[in-house]
């Protein structure tokens, strides 16, 4: 593969490389540092708009690569690829012969904050949410992750810059471990928090499955505002209700899907609660301990399970 060095004062690149190595002479990566000096944030941006992502960090020197060839650098051995991105299935804890299979597909929200810049691109767009899940479901469910592979974090599963047929890629991952393990429409659930519950919902609006959300982003306006934290300004609205919107016109839908949520923290709610489709429900999460997006999911894990749980039985419709 082609490979070109550069520094962070470049202002020739050549974006025909397959990866370009950024000199930082630090041990902080190129994303770090975007998030000190406007300079540093123009040239991280510039890399995302030519479609590369940020995969590794070593010597002070940071390595990109085009997001295509992704699957070229990967060691691990557990990611199936689909389309442009990748995904993992892990077996049922527990098996019942006499019930059929079901599955939870778990979208990727943002990394906790100590990963938040990290150089390793898996940590940035393939966060194991909720990984204690498995052991609390029901038996014969298989457990499915996506990775929001897009930009820096991701794109909440959405078509965004270069890649316009991620949702197709999502739609066609969901579809395929269906028809693998035998499992009816009905029988599927999808999940995730804050941005990943954006995904969530918004396939689960795509393919008709069950949802269970929490406090999906609605509203990117508190990102774009600091300094493009989820470096999508340009790529998508800076509010997401008329894309859901016009993705619920196109069909009937016939799977119940919950959005958990609180009219206490008010930057995404405010936006989902207007969404008006007899078989999307918006509940509302009331608890002290809930002061701001964050602390949303924490404050319903049992909510969370027991709404997954009665999709999966068949009794939450």
């Amino acid at each position: 593969m082609k490979r070109t060095v550069i520094n962070m004062e470049s202002s020739t690149i050549d974006w025909n490389a397959d990866t370009i190595v950024v000199t930082t002479n630090t041990e902080e990566n190129l994303l770090w540092w975007s998030r000190k000096d406007t300079k540093a944030n123009e040239l991280y941006n510039r890399f995302l708009d030519h479609d590369y992502v940020l995969y590794m960090h070593k010597d002070q020197q940071s390595f990109f690569i085009k997001r295509k060839l992704v699957s070229t650098i990967w060691h691990r051995t557990d990611l199936t690829q689909v389309g442009d991105t990748f995904y993992t299935l892990q077996d049922p804890l527990k098996k019942n012969n006499l019930a059929e299979n079901r599955l939870v597909v778990i979208f990727s929200s943002m990394p906790p904050e100590n990963e938040y810049f990290s150089a390793q691109v898996a940590k940035r767009t393939f966060v194991q949410n909720y990984p204690s899940m498995p052991k609390h479901l029901i038996k014969n469910t298989y457990i499915l992750r996506i990775m929001d592979l897009n930009r820096s974090s991701g794109s909440y599963y959405l078509n965004a810059g270069y890649y316009q047929n991620f949702e197709d890629d999502v739609q066609s991952i969901i579809q395929q471990v269906r028809t693998e393990k035998q499992i009816a429409q009905e029988k599927v659930v999808l999940y995730s928090s804050s941005k990943g519950g954006s995904g969530a919902l918004y396939h689960s609006i795509l393919g008709d499955y069950h949802a269970v959300v929490v406090d999906p982003i609605f509203s990117l306006e508190k990102y774009n505002k600091d300094r493009d934290l989820h470096s999508l300004e340009d790529v998508l609205p800076e509010k997401l209700l008329p894309k859901f919107q016009e993705a619920i016109s196109k069909g009937n839908l016939k799977n119940k899907k919950l959005i958990l949520g609180s009219s206490q923290v008010l930057e995404n709610y405010q936006e989902y609660s207007k969404i008006c489709d007899p078989m999307i429900q918006v509940v509302d999460i009331q608890d002290d301990n809930i002061k701001d997006h964050i602390s949303v999911s924490p404050n319903c894990n049992v909510e969370q399970i027991t709404f997954i749980n009665s999709f999966l039985m068949g009794i939450g419709n």
